[in-house]
Protein backbone atom coordinates (compact mmCIF):
# COMPACT_ATOMS: atom_id res chain seq x y z
CA UNK A 1 0.00 0.00 0.00
CA UNK A 2 1.27 3.43 -0.66
CA UNK A 3 3.00 4.70 2.29
CA UNK A 4 1.44 8.00 2.10
CA UNK A 5 -2.39 6.07 3.02
CA UNK A 6 -0.94 2.96 4.65
CA UNK A 7 -1.66 4.69 8.30
CA UNK A 8 -5.48 4.83 7.62
CA UNK A 9 -5.25 1.57 8.47
CA UNK A 10 -4.20 1.79 12.24
CA UNK A 11 -5.55 3.41 14.48
CA UNK A 12 -2.97 5.04 16.58
CA UNK A 13 -0.84 6.05 13.66
CA UNK A 14 -4.18 7.86 12.23
CA UNK A 15 -4.66 9.70 15.77
CA UNK A 16 -0.66 10.92 15.47
CA UNK A 17 -1.44 11.93 11.70
CA UNK A 18 -4.32 14.13 11.97
CA UNK A 19 -3.21 15.58 15.17
CA UNK A 20 0.56 16.32 13.92
CA UNK A 21 -1.19 18.26 10.79
CA UNK A 22 -3.48 20.14 13.68
CA UNK A 23 -0.48 20.87 15.06
CA UNK A 24 0.98 21.94 12.19
CA UNK A 25 -1.29 24.34 11.34
CA UNK A 26 -1.42 26.01 14.88
CA UNK A 27 2.77 26.10 14.54
CA UNK A 28 2.08 27.92 11.36
CA UNK A 29 -0.35 30.71 12.67
CA UNK A 30 2.41 30.83 15.57
CA UNK A 31 5.21 31.17 13.08
CA UNK A 32 3.07 33.29 10.27
CA UNK A 33 0.76 35.27 12.39
CA UNK A 34 -1.84 37.71 10.21
CA UNK A 35 -2.14 35.33 7.43
CA UNK A 36 -6.27 35.04 6.77
CA UNK A 37 -5.83 31.77 5.31
CA UNK A 38 -3.82 30.11 7.70
CA UNK A 39 -5.75 31.01 10.70
CA UNK A 40 -9.16 30.20 8.64
CA UNK A 41 -6.89 26.49 7.95
CA UNK A 42 -5.88 26.08 11.23
CA UNK A 43 -9.42 27.08 12.54
CA UNK A 44 -11.09 24.01 10.53
CA UNK A 45 -8.48 21.71 11.63
CA UNK A 46 -9.25 22.35 15.05
CA UNK A 47 -12.71 21.13 13.62
CA UNK A 48 -12.36 19.00 11.67
CA UNK A 49 -9.51 16.61 12.94
CA UNK A 50 -10.60 15.64 16.87
CA UNK A 51 -14.03 14.60 14.59
CA UNK A 52 -11.95 12.31 12.34
CA UNK A 53 -10.41 11.03 15.64
CA UNK A 54 -13.44 10.33 16.87
CA UNK A 55 -14.42 8.66 14.16
CA UNK A 56 -11.62 6.52 14.03
CA UNK A 57 -11.93 5.16 17.39
CA UNK A 58 -15.26 4.96 18.16
CA UNK A 59 -17.25 4.64 14.67
CA UNK A 60 -14.57 2.49 13.13
CA UNK A 61 -13.97 0.24 16.01
CA UNK A 62 -14.40 -3.63 16.23
CA UNK A 63 -17.11 -2.83 19.05
CA UNK A 64 -19.16 -0.82 16.61
CA UNK A 65 -18.53 -3.58 13.68
CA UNK A 66 -19.58 -5.64 16.20
CA UNK A 67 -23.12 -3.67 16.70
CA UNK A 68 -23.63 -3.36 12.86
CA UNK A 69 -23.18 -7.87 12.18
CA UNK A 70 -26.49 -8.31 14.40
CA UNK A 71 -29.62 -7.19 13.19
CA UNK A 72 -31.39 -5.81 15.86
CA UNK A 73 -28.64 -3.46 17.02
CA UNK A 74 -27.83 -2.68 13.13
CA UNK A 75 -31.58 -1.47 12.85
CA UNK A 76 -31.30 0.57 16.27
CA UNK A 77 -28.86 2.72 14.90
CA UNK A 78 -30.55 3.14 11.57
CA UNK A 79 -33.48 4.58 13.87
CA UNK A 80 -30.34 6.85 15.72
CA UNK A 81 -29.37 7.95 12.18
CA UNK A 82 -32.95 8.95 11.20
CA UNK A 83 -33.84 10.83 14.07
CA UNK A 84 -31.11 12.70 14.15
CA UNK A 85 -31.93 13.23 10.46
CA UNK A 86 -35.33 14.48 11.73
CA UNK A 87 -33.05 17.22 14.57
CA UNK A 88 -31.13 18.11 11.51
CA UNK A 89 -33.96 18.85 9.55
CA UNK A 90 -35.85 21.19 11.92
CA UNK A 91 -32.68 22.92 12.90
CA UNK A 92 -31.57 23.26 9.09
CA UNK A 93 -35.43 24.56 8.29
CA UNK A 94 -35.81 26.92 11.55
CA UNK A 95 -33.00 28.75 11.21
CA UNK A 96 -33.60 29.22 6.97
CA UNK A 97 -37.41 30.22 7.86
CA UNK A 98 -36.13 32.69 10.43
CA UNK A 99 -33.55 34.26 8.42
CA UNK A 100 -34.62 34.57 4.82
CA UNK A 101 -38.36 33.82 6.00
CA UNK A 102 -39.30 32.05 3.07
CA UNK A 103 -40.11 28.11 2.47
CA UNK A 104 -36.56 26.29 2.95
CA UNK A 105 -37.17 24.00 0.32
CA UNK A 106 -36.07 27.09 -1.61
CA UNK A 107 -32.50 26.41 -0.41
CA UNK A 108 -31.26 22.77 -0.94
CA UNK A 109 -27.61 23.27 -0.84
CA UNK A 110 -27.79 25.81 2.17
CA UNK A 111 -30.06 22.84 4.02
CA UNK A 112 -27.49 20.02 3.14
CA UNK A 113 -24.87 22.72 4.55
CA UNK A 114 -26.76 23.06 8.03
CA UNK A 115 -27.72 19.45 8.59
CA UNK A 116 -24.00 18.65 7.71
CA UNK A 117 -22.69 21.31 10.87
CA UNK A 118 -25.88 20.01 12.97
CA UNK A 119 -23.74 16.73 13.68
CA UNK A 120 -20.83 19.06 14.67
CA UNK A 121 -22.92 21.62 16.66
CA UNK A 122 -25.72 19.81 17.75
CA UNK A 123 -24.48 16.15 18.64
CA UNK A 124 -20.76 16.15 18.86
CA UNK A 125 -19.91 19.58 20.53
CA UNK A 126 -22.64 18.85 23.41
CA UNK A 127 -22.22 14.82 23.80
CA UNK A 128 -18.29 14.46 23.22
CA UNK A 129 -16.28 18.01 23.13
CA UNK A 130 -17.98 19.56 26.46
CA UNK A 131 -17.97 16.03 28.42
CA UNK A 132 -14.65 15.66 27.62
CA UNK A 133 -13.45 19.51 28.61
CA UNK A 134 -15.82 19.27 31.66
CA UNK A 135 -13.75 16.16 32.94
CA UNK A 136 -10.67 18.09 32.28
CA UNK A 137 -11.08 20.87 34.39
CA UNK A 138 -13.22 18.80 37.22
CA UNK A 139 -10.54 15.76 37.40
CA UNK A 140 -7.42 18.20 35.98
CA UNK A 141 -6.41 18.58 39.60
CA UNK A 142 -6.89 15.15 39.82
CA UNK A 143 -4.91 13.41 37.24
CA UNK A 144 -1.89 15.59 37.34
CA UNK A 145 -0.79 14.45 40.46
CA UNK A 146 -1.34 10.88 39.61
CA UNK A 147 0.61 11.02 36.51
CA UNK A 148 3.52 12.57 38.44
CA UNK A 149 3.62 9.42 40.68
CA UNK A 150 2.21 6.62 38.90
CA UNK A 151 5.55 4.56 36.64
CA UNK A 152 8.93 5.11 36.23
CA UNK A 153 10.44 8.18 35.22
CA UNK A 154 9.85 8.12 30.73
CA UNK A 155 6.54 6.59 31.46
CA UNK A 156 5.67 10.24 33.86
CA UNK A 157 6.86 12.28 30.90
CA UNK A 158 5.24 10.45 28.37
CA UNK A 159 1.89 10.25 29.87
CA UNK A 160 2.33 13.70 31.11
CA UNK A 161 2.70 15.15 27.29
CA UNK A 162 -0.07 13.19 26.54
CA UNK A 163 -2.22 14.81 28.68
CA UNK A 164 -0.92 18.32 28.12
CA UNK A 165 -1.54 17.68 24.44
CA UNK A 166 -4.93 16.47 25.00
CA UNK A 167 -6.02 19.46 26.38
CA UNK A 168 -4.73 21.39 24.16
CA UNK A 169 -6.63 19.84 21.08
CA UNK A 170 -10.13 19.75 23.63
CA UNK A 171 -9.95 23.29 24.62
CA UNK A 172 -9.27 24.54 20.95
CA UNK A 173 -11.47 22.30 19.38
CA UNK A 174 -14.42 23.17 21.93
CA UNK A 175 -13.62 27.03 21.58
CA UNK A 176 -13.87 26.61 17.63
CA UNK A 177 -17.28 24.09 17.94
CA UNK A 178 -18.58 27.28 19.90
CA UNK A 179 -17.26 29.69 17.34
CA UNK A 180 -18.65 27.68 14.32
CA UNK A 181 -22.41 27.47 16.22
CA UNK A 182 -21.97 31.62 16.72
CA UNK A 183 -20.92 32.27 13.31
CA UNK A 184 -23.25 29.56 11.80
CA UNK A 185 -26.04 31.98 10.28
CA UNK A 186 -23.84 34.29 8.64
CA UNK A 187 -21.65 31.50 7.39
CA UNK A 188 -25.54 29.79 6.01
CA UNK A 189 -26.44 33.01 4.35
CA UNK A 190 -22.97 32.87 2.41
CA UNK A 191 -23.19 29.55 1.71
CA UNK A 192 -26.62 30.44 0.52
CA UNK A 193 -25.55 33.66 -1.93
CA UNK A 194 -22.97 31.50 -3.16
CA UNK A 195 -25.14 28.40 -4.14
CA UNK A 196 -28.91 28.92 -4.07
CA UNK A 197 -28.94 32.33 -5.17
CA UNK A 198 -29.10 33.04 -8.94
CA UNK A 199 -27.10 35.99 -10.64
CA UNK A 200 -28.78 35.32 -14.17
CA UNK A 201 -32.58 35.29 -14.32
CA UNK A 202 -35.64 36.31 -16.85
CA UNK A 203 -37.41 38.25 -14.71
CA UNK A 204 -38.78 41.43 -16.81
CA UNK A 205 -39.99 43.69 -13.81
CA UNK A 206 -38.02 46.76 -13.42
CA UNK A 207 -37.32 46.70 -9.78
CA UNK A 208 -36.55 49.65 -7.82
CA UNK A 209 -33.76 48.13 -5.39
CA UNK A 210 -30.08 47.29 -6.59
CA UNK A 211 -31.23 43.20 -6.35
CA UNK A 212 -28.14 41.19 -7.83
CA UNK A 213 -29.17 37.53 -6.90
CA UNK A 214 -32.43 35.89 -6.48
CA UNK A 215 -34.18 32.69 -5.35
CA UNK A 216 -36.67 31.35 -7.23
CA UNK A 217 -40.16 31.59 -5.18
CA UNK A 218 -42.90 28.92 -6.21
CA UNK A 219 -45.67 31.77 -6.36
CA UNK A 220 -43.68 33.45 -9.39
CA UNK A 221 -42.39 36.05 -6.82
CA UNK A 222 -38.35 35.91 -6.02
CA UNK A 223 -36.31 36.48 -3.16
CA UNK A 224 -33.97 39.32 -4.17
CA UNK A 225 -30.66 40.43 -1.98
CA UNK A 226 -30.16 43.71 -2.13
CA UNK A 227 -26.69 44.70 -3.58
CA UNK A 228 -23.88 45.57 -0.88
CA UNK A 229 -25.96 44.80 2.23
CA UNK A 230 -27.50 41.85 4.18
CA UNK A 231 -31.12 42.74 3.60
CA UNK A 232 -33.61 40.42 1.27
CA UNK A 233 -37.22 41.09 -0.04
CA UNK A 234 -39.35 39.51 -2.10
CA UNK A 235 -39.92 41.07 -5.15
CA UNK A 236 -42.12 40.07 -8.40
CA UNK A 237 -40.57 38.22 -10.92
CA UNK A 238 -42.73 39.45 -14.30
CA UNK A 239 -43.99 42.66 -14.70
CA UNK A 240 -47.95 42.77 -15.66
CA UNK A 241 -46.95 43.56 -19.37
CA UNK A 242 -44.04 41.36 -19.43
CA UNK A 243 -44.46 37.80 -20.98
Amino acid sequence: MNPFISWIDDRKKSTVVLTALLMSAYLAVLVLPGIPWLALTALIFSIVCPFAIFLVWIVDSPWTDKLLTRRWTAILLSGVVIVYGMFANTYASDLINSYFRVDPAHFTVTSTFLTTAYLLIGVFQPFVMFPLWLALVLLGGLVLPALLIVGPGSQVFKRLGLFVLATVLISASTQSLGLLQHQLPLLAERVALASDFNEKHRCTTKWELPVDKVVFLADGNVLGHIQGTRNYEILPCVSHGGL
